[in-house]
């Protein structure tokens, strides 16, 4: 409760100077730089059941995008792009069933590169601007499987791994506050 308090008073703050300021402009192009934190799950189907692996990691890239403002309403596009070093395992027995031996399958999932293109549309009081966003999310995905036939005395009996690389698109809804720091 206290941080909510301290977050509506800092907001009563920005509103309280935005509405002293100058009037801020919103358009034109504009960049920068992001990092964060992923954490997700990818269902996998591979030779003999369905494995679910957790990857997660930290991110790390830019973004650019272009702003038009119209009296107080704010359009625009930005398109952004990180690299990732999110991944993460599971491992299953897959061959409940077999005779004289037993199956572990082992999947790796890895997200490389990921992005977004959105547009968004916000409504600016001079340096503050609160906007909703909504576009496509692209990301690579490289998953590795890798199996180990062990026989009923825990020998191992053979093993292969198989790597598959692809792309995933999805989209990305939500929304974002902004405040101009210069004019």
């Amino acid at each position: 409760m206290k941080n909510v308090l301290v977050t509506l008073a800092v907001l009563a703050l920005v509103f309280a100077s935005s509405a002293n300021a100058q009037r801020s402009g919103w358009s034109g192009f504009y960049g920068g730089l992001n990092t964060g934190y992923a954490s997700g799950t990818v269902e996998e189907t591979p030779d003999f059941g369905r494995s679910e692996a957790k990857p997660k990691g930290a991110l790390l890239g830019g973004q650019i995008g272009y702003n038009a403002q119209f009296d107080n309403v704010v359009l625009g596009l930005e398109a952004d792009l990180r690299t990732n070093n999110a991944s993460g395992s599971r491992s299953a027995q897959t061959c409940e069933r077999c005779v004289g031996y037993s199956n572990i399958e082992t999947t790796t999932t890895k997200v490389g590169m990921s992005g977004s293109t959105t547009l968004h549309a916000g409504y600016a009081f001079n340096r503050f601007m609160p906007y909703v966003m909504g576009g496509v999310a692209f990301a690579s995905v490289k998953t590795t499987t890798g199996n180990v036939y062990v026989d009923s005395i825990n020998r191992v009996s053979g093993a292969y791994s198989n790597s598959v690389e692809r792309g995933a698109i999805g989209s990305v809804f939500g929304g974002r506050l902004k405040y101009a720091i210069t004019r």
